[in-house]
């Protein structure tokens, strides 16, 4: 019998590199979409992405990231997950959680900031913003249109969606209007469009970058040789007491060095 439920996630370019569940999930499909031909991680049914979707690398994985109910309409539940995310642990209780929930959409609550305004002030300090004027004329019309100041930020780099819903084609496409027309910061506008569209939302009340047993949130491609070392060995250390052992070695090698 073909399985329900799916985790998949999209890599384009060299921006993330992707490892192998430590644990999957009975009944769990975990396909990967990608352009690299060559790509193949165990655990994962690695898949050819379609390209025509933009010349954009960072639009073409937010096109996969928003429209996993579209994508992969043959499953009742996805869970989408950014290329930096290791599943680490069987997701079962998170996906009953969820199930149980009756909700359309799921999120977990974001590390650190809890409004949009916090996350506008963030992003732009940190230069994630290609039009901070855009964006700010943005979270002022949600809030001119109604959309509580106290909405409960969100991460989005893990997405679990309920495809029965009626309303997540309509809401996903709204999210995706606000991406390209607006701000590129997809964290921005999401609060508007769940709160617009009325979608019922379950949100975990604990964020994967903090110490947890379901996943482990790694840096994205931009570090120095020896920075890509430390994390490979760091990602790999839930493998086996080998490598568990190498990531103590190599972080008290690095702590004499600095």
């Amino acid at each position: 019998m073909k399985n329900k439920y799916v985790v998949y996630g999209c890599i384009v370019g060299n921006y993330d590199r992707v490892f192998p569940p430590v644990k999957t999930t009975p009944g769990v499909d975990y396909i990967l979409f990608t352009d690299d031909s060559n790509l193949s991680v165990n655990g994962w049914d690695v898949r050819a992405l379609d390209a025509s979707v933009s010349t954009d690398p960072s639009t073409i994985n937010r096109y996969y990231k928003f429209f996993g109910h579209q994508i992969l309409s043959e499953y009742d539940v996805s869970v989408y997950i950014d290329g930096n995310i290791r599943v680490l642990e069987d997701l079962s209780t998170l996906l009953k959680e969820f199930k149980d929930s009756k909700c359309a959409i799921g999120f977990h609550k974001h590390y650190r900031r809890e409004n949009v305004q916090e996350e506008l002030l963030a992003a732009g300090r940190a230069n994630k913003i290609n039009n901070i004027e855009i964006a700010q004329r943005q979270v002022n019309r949600y809030l001119e249109n109604g959309m509580p100041q106290d909405l409960l930020l969100t991460e989005n780099f893990i997405i679990y969606r309920n495809h029965s819903s009626e309303r997540l084609d309509e809401a996903m496409s709204a999210w995706w209007h606000e991406l390209i027309n607006y701000s590129n910061r997809d964290q921005l506008s999401l609060g508007f469009v769940r709160w617009k569209h009325n979608l019922k939302t379950h949100i975990y009340l604990w964020n994967p970058r903090i110490d947890n047993e379901f996943y482990y949130v790694y840096p994205h491609n931009f570090e120095s040789t020896l920075g890509s070392i430390r994390r490979y060995i760091r990602i790999r250390r839930f493998d086996s007491r080998k490598y568990l052992a190498a990531y103590y070695l190599f972080d008290r090698f690095l702590s004499k060095l600095m």
